[in-house]
């Protein structure tokens, strides 16, 4: 019996170190940050359902798009100015499908930390730079590690012209391929009783902070004058080739 007692000692024992050893051992951080060089090329590939009740009446409607950004210029500060321009589109709704409408290049500017600086399509309602805002991971100015959270706010008359809070966390360092990411949990409120609200996943590259993929759901989703929405999307980005 003695016997079995030291080798149950030694093994609690060693087990006892093993565990000091892992709390001891250094957690990994990372400081988050947009970089880019210039003629950079990234596709998007983005499915959407969109719903909403119109005059007592639910309706729905898919979305597929198909995006490519390029870098045209990163300044002294590390501001990365792209384009955008959908590659391909197209809309199902009633069981109808039929090409997206044809949409112009836009031009936008975001900081390192993947905040909106300018977006060039800015309409009376600032939707494209509200959308960039609410769906894009604003990063901490501290390096993160898993289970860190932190909280960005925008001010009103910051690049997307609306008024808004985004609380994120990282919740996990993850392969997506082959591609180091880092998964974060967000819920991107704008302010006021119809301000969009978003929460969902988005991956990033830690080496980069692009975007690699994402899952959310938005909601109060400005779709007409006196109509709102819900929308589910997903997205990923599209490797190269």
């Amino acid at each position: 019996m003695s016997r079995r007692v030291t080798s149950l000692s030694i093994t609690v024992l060693c087990l006892a170190i093993s565990f000091a050893a892992v709390s001891a051992a250094p957690q990994q951080k990372v400081q988050l940050a947009r970089k880019a060089k210039v003629g950079d090329v990234s596709r998007t590939v983005t499915e959407a359902t969109m719903s909403a009740n119109v005059n007592g009446n639910a309706m729905s409607m898919g979305i597929k798009e198909v995006e490519k950004a390029t870098v045209t210029a990163v300044a002294s500060d590390g501001a990365i100015t792209m384009t955008a321009q959908a590659e391909s589109s197209e809309m199902s709704m009633m069981g109808q499908t039929m090409a997206g409408p044809p949409q112009d290049p836009s031009t936008l500017v975001i900081r390192p930390d993947n905040s909106l600086v300018s977006h060039s399509r800015n309409d009376p309602s600032k939707m494209d730079a509200r959308m960039s805002a609410a769906t894009h991971v604003l990063f901490s100015d501290k390096p993160v590690g898993a289970g860190d959270a932190w909280t960005r706010e925008i001010k009103a008359d910051a690049g997307p012209g609306v008024a808004a809070n985004g609380d994120y966390k990282l919740v996990a360092f993850e392969k997506v391929g082959t591609v180091d990411t880092a998964k974060i949990t967000f819920t991107f409120h704008e302010q006021g009783a119809e301000g969009i609200i978003v929460s969902g996943t988005i991956w990033v590259e830690t080496a980069n902070g692009e975007e690699v993929k994402a899952e959310y759901e938005v909601k109060n989703l400005p779709l007409s004058p006196g109509v709102s929405g819900t929308a589910t999307v997903k997205s990923s980005r599209m490797a190269a080739g």
